[in-house]
């Protein structure tokens, strides 16, 4: 994970464990769960009470992290050859036969998420 400091202070302790980052031992995201095909931006603030949350409402007292999930991306795959070395292939519109090919999304990795800390002094 790639960590960003925003503004200077202190910051809020997180740990990452695999695919969760947890936030002051109070908050945790599964940020596999949460990639999507499009940019995602966690937002992570603490309310006038001090407790964490997730997003900016009328309660927030002060901005803490930010966490930047990148687009998932695929990789086009080839269809397995049958056993007679035909390509296997779907029936497409009028009879005729597709490419087979197939888009799969690539793994999921923590080292392309990027955390920013903002100071919370």
């Amino acid at each position: 994970m790639n960590v960003i400091e925003k503004t200077a202070g202190r910051k809020i302790d997180y740990s990452v464990r695999g695919s969760e980052i947890t936030f002051a031992d109070e908050l945790m995201l599964n940020l596999e769960n949460r990639e999507r095909d499009t940019e995602m931006q966690i937002d992570i603030c603490e309310d006038v009470y001090g407790c964490l949350c997730v997003g900016v409402s009328a309660g927030t007292r002060r901005y803490v992290a930010q966490i930047v999930i990148p687009a998932r991306k695929y990789v086009e795959v080839e269809p397995p050859e049958t056993e007679t070395g035909i390509m296997a292939a779907e029936s497409g519109d009028g009879g005729t036969m597709g490419s087979g090919r197939t888009q799969e999304a690539v793994p999921f990795s923590m080292n392309n998420c990027t955390l920013i800390l903002w100071g919370m002094e």
